[in-house]
């Protein structure tokens, strides 16, 4: 989809618009650009961040000697909740912690 296409434009969700833009939803042009951005629940975007790596180093890519678990015992959960009131910030928090580790 190019910038111009009308379904991107009256998105709110994910989309990052030009703060130039006038007909860019409030949203869009001031949404953090870096999980550093995100105001308030630091300590839940600093655990879900820590998650994410301990997850990834415990199914996807163990340590040497190691076998890829697919039942970590002890280690981290599978899957990770986040969950609030709308308009708090999960899923932009969620877009911002996988961008920063390196995933789409």
């Amino acid at each position: 989809q190019s910038p111009s296409d009308p379904i991107k434009q009256s998105c709110s969700g994910g989309g990052r618009a030009d703060v130039g833009d006038p007909n860019a939803l409030w949203a869009d042009k001031y949404a953090p650009g870096n999980s550093r951005m995100i105001l308030g629940n630091k300590e839940s975007v600093s655990k879900l961040s820590n998650w994410l790596q301990s997850w990834e180093s415990t199914f996807n890519r163990p340590a040497k000697g190691k076998k890829k678990s697919y039942n970590a015992k002890n280690g981290p959960f599978k899957a990770a909740l986040l969950s609030g009131p709308p308009g708090i910030g999960k899923t932009t928090t969620a877009q911002l912690v996988v961008e920063e580790s390196g995933r789409q």
